[in-house]
């Protein structure tokens, strides 16, 4: 026999579920939204309107005055709101349309010698941790390790200036991730050093298959593979067998090189030389180093 605390159970289960099924898809959405965000819909639109004082989101979001105040307004409505979920919150509405804010001001910023740094750091985050520059940008953690990474490539220019670089290469296509990360899992490690670094420990590259960047500042300067990142390096640190490598090394500064390292771990799919070549030539397309001939 069923007992009446069972039935009971079983009603009010029954009742709230059906009642759930009975609300308009739109309120669902909406409260779903609330409980992710913890803030309306409604609530993030208003906050957006009052306080973005006529710039657009992305602007909003590349500098940290704007961010800030945005920020302010919505603790002063709920006081604990995670700020990455406001933040994603207000880009979903901008997607679906429903962030009607006018837009009244506009930045003219001069990029300069900002781009390479960008592109560099934000290609370096997406490398690590499989994410796009929209989504270093509305999380703070990430955009602070972007910041940090982008200022130790250029120091000259401010981090506004870097993130608008970054976002201008995005909505031009340009930061796209390479075909090869994005089809398989590659088991790899990102590591970076500088060029002064290395030569003082070379024992420190691992003697495992790999593709290795050199940079500095001005951008992308040449990037090869090989079965063994430790043998491979150690000739290119003492003297390179590539020409064009070889004379920029002898001309420029250690300190101011830099080496990132694409480390495949056993098991990994570049374990193959031909699979690290399609990886390769993926690289040297989208990132055009000065120094390798074009794939």
């Amino acid at each position: 026999m069923i007992s009446t605390r069972s039935t009971w159970v079983f009603v009010w289960a029954f009742l709230g579920h059906s009642l759930l099924l009975c609300w308009p898809a739109s309120a669902l959405q909406e409260v779903t939204t609330a409980n992710h965000s913890q803030l309306s819909n409604v609530q993030l639109a208003e906050i957006f309107a009052a306080n973005h004082a006529g710039w657009s989101l992305d602007e909003v979001l590349l500098s940290d005055e704007r961010r800030a105040k945005v920020l302010q307004a919505a603790r002063q409505i709920h006081s604990t709101i995670d700020e990455k979920s406001l933040w994603e919150g207000l880009v979903r509405l901008r997607k679906a349309g429903k962030l009607k804010a006018e837009t009244t001001q506009r930045s003219n910023t001069e990029y300069g010698e900002a781009l390479p740094a960008a592109e560099i750091a934000a290609r370096r985050l997406q490398d690590e941790f499989k994410v796009s520059f929209d989504q270093i940008l509305v999380d703070p953690d990430l955009l602070t390790k972007y910041d940090k990474l982008a200022r130790g490539i250029d120091s000259e220019s401010d981090t506004y200036t870097l993130r608008k670089a970054a976002l201008r290469l995005r909505k031009s296509r340009q930061l796209k991730p390479e075909l090869v990360t994005r089809v398989t899992e590659w088991n790899r490690e990102i590591a970076t050093w500088t060029l002064d670094e290395l030569k003082k420990a070379t024992d420190q590259i691992p003697s495992r298959p790999g593709v290795y960047i050199f940079r500095d500042a001005t951008g992308y300067l040449y990037i090869g593979q090989s079965n063994n990142l430790r043998e491979r390096l150690a000739k290119h640190l003492v003297e390179s067998d590539r020409a064009s490598l070889a004379k920029y090394l002898t001309n420029s500064s250690e300190k101011t090189i830099t080496l990132e390292l694409h480390i495949f771990r056993e098991g990994s799919p570049a374990e193959q030389t031909i699979v690290r070549e399609a990886y390769e030539s993926e690289l040297i397309r989208s990132r055009k180093p000065k120094l390798n001939l074009a794939p």
